[in-house]
């Protein structure tokens, strides 16, 4: 029976990423990890060759918000609880929830961003339910805590 890559593509999982002192609960779409992205993560993980371009530049600071909002195809990163401020003693949302656009993203610390990246990933190659393929192990690997579990597309998708 025919399929189409969108029906290959919707399945949903989500994940916890400890970054810094905070975890962020994530939702994601891990059939959308694709070989273009872990080329970004290892183009990422290596220091910029002296003489680099102002090409090679960009393509380092952009990489991350390119993993997760693809210029050229829909997002990986689908949802999080990740808020512009939250109060410290209730633990509760004071601001907005901070947008999942290629815009905002982009004016987002790199810490944050490629540790949502690096848990995206390494969530993924522990093996979904639904038949993730596992992924090659990633170099300098630094989000920690990750817990994941998955669900058909057409459930809700963000918390």
């Amino acid at each position: 029976m025919p399929v189409s890559l969108h029906e290959l593509m919707g399945d949903a999982a989500e994940a916890d990423v400890t970054i810094g002192r905070g975890t962020l609960h994530i939702s994601y779409r891990p059939q959308a990890i694709t070989p273009e992205m872990l080329r970004l993560v290892m183009v990422a993980d290596k220091p910029l060759p002296p003489g680099a371009t102002e090409a090679d530049v960009n393509e380092r600071v952009n990489a991350a918000v390119d993993c997760l909002v693809p210029e050229d195809g829909e997002p990986v990163l689908t949802g999080w609880d990740l808020y512009e401020s939250v109060n410290p003693e209730t633990g509760e949302p004071t601001g907005p929830m901070i947008p999942i656009t290629r815009e905002r993203l982009s004016r987002m610390g790199l810490g944050v961003l490629w540790g949502v990246v690096r848990g995206m990933m390494e969530a993924a190659q522990m093996g979904e339910g639904s038949g993730t393929p596992t992924a090659p192990r990633l170099p300098g690997s630094s989000a920690r805590g990750i817990s994941h579990s998955s669900r058909k597309s057409g459930s809700k998708a963000s918390r």
